[in-house]
């Protein structure tokens, strides 16, 4: 408590005497450009293979184990053209 007291007691005599404690200010560089840039890119190409994954993670889920099929007719093209000429009737 003493210790408290006396420093206290020492900022107001700095006050009174007009010399206040100057807190120092951190300054935050930017980074370079390039390395923006790249992060940026970084961050979307991330966030569209999550997006892609999720979307086949699905694909199997959905087709495959609820709907009892063969897990790599998921990735078969013919069997989307056949769901397409379902959906839209050529």
């Amino acid at each position: 408590m003493g210790t408290q007291q006396e420093e206290r007691q020492q900022l107001e005599k700095e006050k009174k005497q007009g010399k206040e404690k100057k807190k120092k200010i951190m300054l935050v560089r930017k980074r370079p450009l390039r390395q923006r840039i790249l992060l940026f890119m970084a961050k979307w190409l991330f966030i569209f293979f999550c997006f892609f994954a999720t979307l086949v993670a699905g694909l199997i889920v959905g087709f495959g184990v609820l709907g009892k099929e063969d897990l790599r007719l998921v990735i078969n093209i013919e069997t989307w053209k056949h769901i397409y000429n379902l959906v839209f009737k050529d």
